[in-house]
């Protein structure tokens, strides 16, 4: 039998069954069929689910996730989808790695200071 029930699939694809029943909940994985009340899952639920693995990985949300494929209207595949909209997702990762890159380097000039106290410190007081 081809159909794989929720336990196969999570191992399959190294994810809890919660996170499974999570999708589903959210409307992101559509309800699997039941056989004697089991979920009972068609094997293209595993390429959904590497495809969300992969969205997350490059800094989709889910609720992003599921606009491209589930909610689209453009009637365009996962991967039309994904192309659309990776060069704003860039642009969104750009401004995310400049302020991380800002952040370090006040953590870095902050090994310099050497006050004892907090409130004498005045590296906590500069923007």
């Amino acid at each position: 039998m081809s159909d794989l029930l929720i336990g196969e699939v999570a191992k399959e694809i190294g994810i809890a069954t919660s996170t499974i029943r999570y999708y589903e909940s959210i409307g992101l994985l559509p309800a699997p069929e039941r056989v004697s009340g089991r979920r009972r899952y068609d094997r293209s639920v595993l390429t959904k689910l590497k495809a969300i693995r992969a969205a997350k990985n490059t800094g989709w949300s889910l609720d992003e996730v599921k606009e491209m494929t589930v909610e689209s209207t453009d009637h365009l595949s996962l991967c039309e989808q994904w192309k659309l909209n990776a060069p704003e997702k860039m642009q969104e990762l750009d401004l995310i790695i400049e302020q991380a890159q800002k952040m370090k380097a006040k953590l870095e000039e902050s090994l310099a200071c050497e006050c004892q106290d907090l409130e004498a410190c005045e590296f906590v007081y500069l923007e």
